[in-house]
């Protein structure tokens, strides 16, 4: 079961574990009508309504006793002009936990997104052994949402995509998209994040790997946010913007893996992994 199937990883990872033919796939959304069903090309009794936000939801969406649930969904900073701290803490702290509560009673393994953004990034190249220091709500709740016991496992990553057709342009990808003109791409802002579709792939060898349990840094090869939009701008042909060197911000998110490489997971270059990413979108059958 993907739960947050309609948000930016969550759609993708939806649609590629539909076509492994020997996975039985069900998701749950925040709200669902026939735009979500049309949006995911999902059959109505594989798809439950479910807001994290309204605790009393989460244990009865699991129903269908799944024995796995990847949990895609989350409130991100830009949002916080929506949503209160109330809906941060329950959707992003509180929920994860009964979650794994609701999979502990099924005999279930849940797979946890959290984010990079649990650390400072003062420091940068940061392993699963550094100690988190959370800045501002979104991260704290974040990084409460993490979960360490066996069988369940927490892929602390961060990742850049499509957004959903309910939200868009919030995103760093979508709003590059959408900007024409001179744009500030930071040259000392560091980051060793994946495209949705590089992370999804990951996640469903997860699924397969049950030893696989606690702490996982999921990261791929270190890019400036300046390089990654000039990267973007070549592999989208983005041609009606200028991208302006800005060195005015410091913040150094990039990671490593201890635990990575052992797995003998290989995560793709990120000019790479966009060209993947743009080709997905362009094969799919239907608008995204």
């Amino acid at each position: 079961m993907i739960v947050g199937a309609t948000g930016m990883l969550g759609h993708v990872l939806f649609d590629l574990a539909r076509r492994v033919p020997d996975l039985d796939v069900y998701a749950t959304v925040r709200k669902r009508d026939e735009r979500t069903l049309t949006f995911l090309n999902a059959e109505p009794g594989r798809v439950f309504e479910c807001d994290l936000a309204a605790i009393e939801q989460i244990d009865p969406a699991l129903y269908c006793a799944p024995d796995m649930v990847v949990n895609c969904a989350g409130i991100v900073r830009h949002l916080g002009h929506i949503y209160s701290p109330a809906d941060f803490i329950k959707v992003n702290a509180l929920a994860p936990h009964i979650l794994t509560e609701g999979c502990d009673r099924r005999g279930a393994r849940l797979i946890q997104l959290s984010s990079v953004c649990v650390f400072s990034g003062r420091k940068g190249n940061y392993c699963e052994d550094d100690l988190p220091d959370p800045t501002d709500l979104y991260s704290r709740t974040k990084l409460l949402g993490e979960l360490y016991q066996s069988p369940h496992l927490t892929l602390r990553t961060s990742f850049i995509g499509r957004e959903s057709f309910r939200e868009r342009g919030y995103l760093l990808l979508d709003w590059f998209l959408s900007r024409a003109g001179d744009v500030p791409g930071f040259t000392d802002a560091r980051w060793s994040g994946l495209t949705t579709l590089a992370l999804s792939r990951i996640i469903l060898e997860m699924i397969r790997t049950p030893e696989v349990t606690g702490l996982l840094h999921v990261c791929g090869e270190t890019v400036s946010k300046y390089d990654l939009l000039c990267l973007a701008q070549s592999v989208f042909a983005k041609t009606d913007v200028v991208i302006r060197p800005d060195g005015t911000y410091h913040c150094d998110r990039s990671m490593q893996s201890t635990r990575l490489a052992g797995l003998g997971i290989q995560v793709p270059p990120m000019k790479q992994m966009l060209v993947e990413l743009r080709d997905y979108y362009s094969a799919l059958p239907a608008p995204r």
